[in-house]
């Protein structure tokens, strides 16, 4: 139990750090593509 409730949080942390990378990248691209924004 306690090895599956590890790998869970493992993989959800991972998950939500993925997410979060292609959240930023993708507001990055966002930013980068529309320059009138500035």
């Amino acid at each position: 139990m306690s090895a599956a409730t590890m790998h869970g949080n493992d993989l959800l942390g991972l998950l939500i750090g993925v997410a979060m990378v292609f959240g930023l990248a993708g507001y990055l691209a966002y930013v980068l593509t529309r320059p009138d924004k500035f």
